[in-house]
């Protein structure tokens, strides 16, 4: 029961997505070095959601039996029919064929003709499903089984931005991936040259041309230029790699290869589409490219090649996809580091970048910079900015964790958190509505008991407390979203008080980019959520495997 009405919510989370805007389920907690693109729905004019807070705070709870529900989705004009087509259970009509499918994962993507592909998976076997839009958004779906021999790796299918035609899942063990060019009809199984690659990570499909593909496996790098019948193996002793696209022509694999001597990297660039390598920097020590800058940090030895006696300074190109002989890199206005310490790029817009420059790497905080337009000229925007690397020696496992995240639905709005006090784990969350000009605390619902308590405000539970959720017995599926499409609105857990508090996450909706924020009255837990018809819908469920009600 628990798989089918997992079911459910993928089939009812696609469909909405298609005709009511962007609805966006499950997420990892950790960020992705994937670029994906989206199709966006037409940039709406500005709707002020007034009743938001009151349809919230009315909303009643239903049940449905998972076996009755069709895919059915608002195209009419009958009024039974709005609200993206939901009826109450007594109401319920079965008009499309239901999946009856009870394996262990679900993968569903959008392809050719907003089809809808899924591909469901066993330990040995994988079926396929198609759903077909028929009149009034009402889709049919019909099996295709046995067209995928053996199981599939859980995540692994993605379609290529700039075909939906095209759509790649890899085989469980990693050794083959199958290929699909009209839309999951029929599938070719192509080998791939290494196993030992992350699927959600290291396999990436070219934005540009769906022909060509990236494999990041181990420290082998590989280009695909046949939708992986053919592979060539671009280099090895490979440190870091990155995409990134400067023009709808061009995209580029960034990678970084060690160097003779510690420190002293060489990063390169790899025009995909063309397949033309470049040497940027033979002194590399490290690189990220984010948006239109490309950032590389040097080692500066004060003695002799192999000093220990060295620090890091950053440099930026704005122009990464010039030719070689014109790229230049200017040296960024920010304080050096030294080995016990690291830059690292939060994120970049169109008036500059956020930089955070560690104090040490087991402090757990730093300063967060902000820059001019060039990414060169940096101040100091917000002091003990949280960024914490947790290591484990024995296995040589690093992780690091900041809740940094830019608001889609409004532009120049930031959230973050601060560390207080001597102990880095004393949290609260600050915002910005100006690109990091200001920041200041959030606002509580009035609901909270505290508002107008100037010791009081809210606190949203980012990707630190996705971490240490299983201290308090709870799990987070979903961060805090928001949507290009629904201007104003943001959605996420969040608690009370001077500090946060991750043991009583609660639902928290802002509809006006965060200056205010409101707390519907559902019972404290863990929810996945979605927002559709650029904000009109919100969706919410429990986080949990035996779902009930959503509201």
């Amino acid at each position: 029961m628990a798989g089918r009405i997992g079911l459910v919510v993928v089939i009812l989370a696609a469909v909405f997505s298609l005709t009511c805007g962007n609805l966006y389920g499950r997420s990892s907690a950790g960020k992705t070095t994937r670029q994906f693109v989206k199709r966006r729905d037409p940039s709406p004019s500005f709707r002020p959601h007034l009743a938001l807070r009151q349809k919230l705070a009315e909303a009643k709870p239903f049940s449905y039996p998972a076996a009755e529900l069709g895919a059915r989705t608002a195209r009419s004009a009958d009024a039974d029919e709005r609200n993206c087509g939901l009826k109450k259970p007594d109401l319920l009509e079965t008009d499309a064929m239901p999946l009856s499918e009870t394996a262990e994962t679900i993968q569903a993507v959008w392809v050719e003709d907003d089809n809808i592909l899924i591909v469901a998976s066993d330990s040995d076997r994988a079926t396929v499903w198609l759903g077909v839009p028929k009149s009034y958004g009402i889709f049919s779906f019909s099996p295709h089984p046995n067209l995928i021999p053996g199981a599939v790796a859980p995540s692994s299918l993605q379609v290529a931005p700039a075909s939906h035609r095209r759509a790649i899942v890899v085989s469980k063990d990693k050794k083959a991936m199958f290929v699909t060019s009209n839309g999951g009809k029929t599938w070719v199984k192509v080998l791939l040259p290494s196993s030992g690659f992350d699927v959600t990570d290291d396999l990436y499909i070219s934005e540009v041309s769906p022909d060509h593909m990236i494999l990041a496996a181990g420290t082998e790098l590989f280009h695909s230029h046949s939708a992986g019948e053919e592979w060539e193996r671009v280099a090895d002793d490979v440190l870091l790699v990155r995409m990134a696209k400067n023009d709808s022509r061009n995209e580029y694999a960034f990678f970084l290869t060690l160097g003779r001597h510690p420190g002293l990297n060489t990063l390169h660039r790899l025009s995909i589409p063309w397949g033309k390598r470049d040497v940027l920097d033979p002194h590399a020590y490290r690189f990220a490219v984010d948006g239109r800058y490309l950032f590389v940090s040097r080692q500066n030895f004060s003695g002799s090649a192999m000093s220990d006696n060295v620090s890091r300074r950053l440099y930026v190109c704005s122009d990464f996809g010039a030719d070689v002989s014109e790229i230049a890199f200017s040296e960024v206005q920010l304080p050096s580091v030294t080995p016990e310490q690291f830059y690292v790029i939060m994120a970049t817009h169109e008036a500059g970048a956020f930089i955070h420059v560690s104090l040490n790497q087991s402090s757990g905080s730093g300063g967060l910079y902000v820059s001019d337009s060039s990414a060169t000229r940096f101040s100091l925007s917000l002091s003990n900015h949280f960024y914490k690397v947790f290591s484990l020696k024995e296995i040589e496992w690093r992780y690091p964790v900041d809740d940094f995240y830019e608001v889609k639905s409004m532009r120049g709005v930031y959230v973050t958190t601060a560390v207080t006090g001597k102990n880095d784990s004393t949290h609260v969350t600050m915002i910005t509505f100006n690109n990091g000009g200001k920041w200041s605390r959030l606002h509580p619902p009035t609901s909270s008991g505290c508002h107008g308590n100037s010791e009081c405000s809210l606190h949203l539970h980012l990707h630190y407390s996705l971490l240490v959720a299983s201290e308090y017995n709870r799990s987070y599926s979903a961060p805090l979203l928001s949507t290009e499409t629904a201007v104003g609105i943001i959605i996420g857990h969040g608690s009370y008080g001077v500090t946060r508090n991750d043991s009583e996450p609660r639902l928290v909706v802002s509809n006006d980019g965060g200056y205010s924020w409101m707390d519907p009255g559902l019972p404290v837990g863990t929810y996945v959520y979605g927002i559709a018809d650029y904000g009109n819908i919100i969706v919410v469920a429990p986080d949990s495997e035996n779902v009930e009600y959503i509201w």
